[in-house]
């Protein structure tokens, strides 16, 4: 794998601890403060930080919640959770299909059903959850161009409404939110589904700060089973999306990229373990041995390319533990 420089990217809050709306006022993307210098990934063992400086993590034995847990990245992020001795809950609005039950690298998942735009019933699943993951995503083909209200409500308006029902607990250590990377031509065709994602970031950056983790993935590849007319159906995304990944990150895209700017054309597809491998090092507290604190008041937001840097270094246990 190419070297690759890790840009942490942070997000401006305002100080209550809990907003009656994350809404922004304009369809716009959350502002990125980036760093004059870029930040590489730390290939020795961090310096010791004082108790002041340490940030929350949830420690192995804890529970994590992830909302969404049926979906194609929330699978994963369960199978990582659960290998690192996490209690784990998936919350959908369906039942778990009989291959994730059957699945081996999830028995011990207790899967409960619940919608995340109705909290109540299910929120007192958050008194003693240690780390929350938003994952929804329920792409009906007739409304992915057509019904933009039902995909920023799915897809974004999620997310914003287990913020506000878990800013309350103190025992909640981590957020993470699965946003989505700005594509320029398919904002302009999917408006709903991006301007959910951004109110969602506007509304847990607020709430949780420093404790919140943005993820902006592009495409994601690997493997997916999926059913088709009553029939277990695997996908090999990876054969489609792995070529354009070596074309994302190899050494002419990156001159390209480093003269002209990395956008869409040079934003990698990523492997769906690589960034459920991401999340969980989020909420472990791994990504911090590998980049510089945030500040305070603000969330932890990667962009493809830095989850691409964080997964290469995780892959070869560059992480000291």
């Amino acid at each position: 794998m190419p070297f690759v420089s890790l840009v942490v990217s942070k997000v401006s809050a305002t100080t209550k601890q809990c907003a009656t709306t994350g809404t922004s006022s304009k369809h716009q993307r959350l502002v990125v403060r980036r760093p004059l210098t870029k930040a590489t990934v730390r290939m020795t063992q961090p310096e010791a930080t004082s108790k002041a400086e340490a940030q929350p993590v949830a420690t192995a034995g804890g529970k994590i919640l992830v909302i969404g847990g049926n979906g194609y990245l929330a699978t994963r992020v369960l199978e990582k959770a659960m290998q690192k001795g996490y209690r784990v809950t998936a919350l959908s609005r369906h039942p778990p299909k009989e291959f994730l039950r059957d699945n081996p690298k999830l028995q011990g998942v207790r899967w409960i059903q619940g919608d995340a735009l109705d909290p109540e019933p299910w929120k007192h699943e958050l008194q003693d959850a240690t780390a929350v993951v938003v994952a929804t995503a329920d792409y009906r083909w007739r409304d992915l161009f057509g019904n933009q209200r039902y995909l920023q409500q799915v897809c974004g308006e999620t997310g914003l409404s287990v913020s506000k029902a878990a800013c309350g607990f103190a025992n909640i250590q981590k957020f993470a939110f699965v946003s989505a990377h700005h594509y320029p031509p398919f904002v302009k065709l999917l408006p709903g589904y991006f301007k959910g994602k951004d109110d969602a970031e506007y509304q847990i950056n607020h709430d949780f700060g420093s404790r919140a983790i943005l993820l902006r993935p592009g495409f994601l590849y690997g493997k997916r089973t999926t059913t088709f007319f009553g029939k277990r159906v695997v996908l090999p995304l990876d054969w489609f999306a792995r070529p354009f990944e070596y074309l994302a990150v190899g050494s002419l895209s990156r001159m390209v990229a480093s003269m002209f700017g990395r956008n869409y054309l040079f934003h990698p597809p990523l492997n769906v373990e690589d960034v459920a491998r991401v999340v969980i090092a989020g909420i472990t507290g791994d990504i911090d041995k590998l980049i510089p604190k945030t500040e305070e008041s603000r969330a932890l937001v990667l962009e493809s390319m830095d989850m691409y840097g964080i997964a290469d270094k995780l892959r070869h246990e560059v992480v000291i533990r």
